[in-house]
């Protein structure tokens, strides 16, 4: 990756064309109205930022850290996965990495230090998690170049490099594994990819983690023709571009839940799932077409889909939380730093109107806080208490909060 061209700078690109659609933290259920609101008080607690890895590189309005933070747990121990990540000694960075830690305790905040899925032990930078195949190295080798020499060229593709950025991660526990979701972007280039760092989508892929051995694999997907891409035939990529999948996802009964389809201003979408065993097989997918006497009907067609969840910026958390009897979304409403919840009884919904979760620092520069993930693992009484990070825009921070939910017409909630 490129230095010089902070994600940050141009996350306008995710988020702040989302100012179009200032509906996008209104998500609807099947009915196109909302559900009451949610029938709680909240209080919050700025923790600090979660501690990272003393090789992210975080200077406030110039080397930006990572971004995101989605994590699930496994097998004891809380595994997170970070997008574009910046590395100080050397200067350099990778276009995503990942961590785990056996800290499962947040209440005097969160450590995580590790360089790699492997082990806890900071025993170096970040490391790119989810690699880039033969035929991508193969491309960008191709094709590489300068800016300068790149604004004389007549290849449309000089300069351009891929990326992957993982989204939500699930885990797989009859296989030992994790699942997590990831978008392939293509850009630098000249005209062959968007120039911006957010560069081009590709499509949406899955990667497993194998819980054993830590080793990460882009999985091959099963009954469909390979999509074409710049560099060729992609025979990774489960979805196409426009489809915007895994910025929320979870596991529950064996199958896998994720947004689909969101619409790519207000980032509302539709949800699909797959047995968990069959992510890599396009036929196994189904998508949420709606109710018949009372129960979902899951179709194997995805065309004219409702729109009945938020995934937020860059991102969110739906959960089931068993102390309030309902689903819990924590996401951030796009283009505004403002972090909200939503429950609701079905994962399709109707959700309770949005309501305001906590206060976040003041972003530095134009582009507003982003991507509020929760950490259910972190939770010690089925979902009243809440670790939830946001990435702080312009100081490269991961900040931690902690939230209790108590019953409206409490007169403390501590």
């Amino acid at each position: 990756m490129q230095l010089g061209r902070p994600r940050l700078a141009v996350v306008t690109a995710l988020v702040a064309a989302a100012s179009m659609a200032a509906t996008a933290g209104a998500t609807l259920g099947e009915s196109g109205s909302h559900a009451a609101a949610p029938d709680f008080m909240t209080s919050s607690q700025q923790l600090g930022p979660l501690r990272q890895n003393p090789r992210v590189a975080i200077v406030p309005g110039a080397l930006p850290g990572r971004d995101n933070a989605a994590s699930v747990a496994a097998e004891g121990k809380s595994y997170w996965f970070f997008g574009d990540t910046f590395i100080n000694a050397p200067l350099s960075a990778v276009n995503n990495s990942a961590a785990v830690t056996s800290d499962l305790d947040g209440t005097d905040g969160i450590t995580v230090l590790s360089s790699t899925l492997k082990t806890d032990d900071p025993v170096g930078a970040p490391v790119e998690e989810i690699a880039k195949t033969a035929d991508e190295l193969a491309f960008e080798k191709k094709h590489a170049g300068t800016t300068a020499q790149c604004e004389s060229s007549s290849d449309r593709y000089c300069g351009s490099m891929f990326a992957h950025w993982p989204g939500a991660a699930v885990h797989d526990a009859a296989r030992h594994r994790l699942i997590v979701m990831t978008t392939k972007i293509c850009r630098f280039g000249r005209a062959g990819c968007l120039t911006g760092f957010t560069g081009t989508v590709l499509g949406g892929g899955i990667s497993t983690v194998d819980l054993r051995t830590g080793a990460v694999k882009r999985l091959p997907i099963k009954h469909q023709e390979p999509h074409w891409v710049p560099e060729g035939r992609d025979r990774t990529l489960l979805f196409p571009a426009q489809t915007y999948f895994g910025g929320t996802a979870w596991g529950e009964g064996g199958y896998l839940y994720s947004a689909y389809g969101c619409e790519p201003y207000g980032f509302t979408c539709s949800l699909a799932r797959v047995p968990m065993g069959a992510v890599d097989d396009r036929a196994a997918w189904r998508f949420y077409a709606g109710t018949t006497g009372g129960q979902p009907i899951w179709s194997a067609s995805d065309n004219n889909l409702p729109r009945v969840l938020s995934t937020g910026a860059a991102g969110g958390t739906i959960q089931w939380a068993p102390a309030m009897k309902a689903y819990l979304a924590i996401y951030t409403v796009p283009y505004s730093s403002d972090v909200v919840y939503q429950t609701a009884a079905h994962p399709w919904g109707p959700w309770s109107a949005p309501g305001r979760l906590f206060d976040t620092l003041a972003p530095r520069g134009e582009v507003p806080n982003y991507a509020a993930f929760a950490h259910p693992e972190y939770s010690p009484d089925g979902g009243l208490t809440q670790y939830v990070t946001y990435y702080h825009s312009g100081y490269g921070e991961l900040e931690l909060v902690r939230v209790r939910f108590c019953p409206a017409g409490s007169t403390v909630c501590t």
